[in-house]
């Protein structure tokens, strides 16, 4: 598969916003990024720092309890060399960023150009923002309240 189908398939599999599909993506971008030049080999190192973080989040977080999400046996799971890739890979995005090279053209077509692309300075600043934010007492208790049905008097 040439790096611009692979690039498609990638970012049609993440824009799913579902583990197994991000773990597919991972795949498929580590096999065509290789062969990829300027802003198609950034999406797709880009695509595998997203897909392996979230992964390696997901089982740090909960562990064996959602691995029917994964897409991956957890006998196939190698968590040093998928944390050593996503590594390489968040490397690659930082050197080809620094040399000027941009994935927004590449991506927005699959976020609607809504969102920086993933492992933009500006995406990286909302997530140092969001997950804090998102983590607070008054906040969990907020959205358990909306996801019971019940009103919200509580102001944060």
């Amino acid at each position: 598969m040439s790096p611009d189908e692979a690039l498609h398939q990638v970012f049609a599999l993440l824009a799913k916003r579902e583990l197994a599909a991000s773990t597919a993506a991972w795949r498929i971008a580590g096999e065509a990024a290789a062969q990829a030049e300027g802003a198609p080999r950034l999406a797709l190192h880009e695509a595998v720092a997203e897909s392996l973080s979230a992964l390696l989040t997901e089982i740090a977080e909960h562990g064996l309890r959602n691995q029917a999400l994964w897409g991956i046996a957890p006998a196939q799971i190698d968590v040093q060399r998928m944390s050593d890739e996503c590594a390489a890979a968040w490397s690659e995005v930082k050197r080809l960023r620094a040399a000027g090279v941009s994935s927004q053209a590449l991506v927005g077509p699959y976020v609607g150009n809504w969102m920086d692309p993933i492992g933009s300075r500006a995406w990286l600043e909302r997530m140092r923002l969001g997950v804090p934010y998102q983590q607070r007492p008054g906040w969990i208790r907020r959205v358990s309240k909306l996801l019971r049905g019940e009103a919200d008097d509580e102001e944060e």
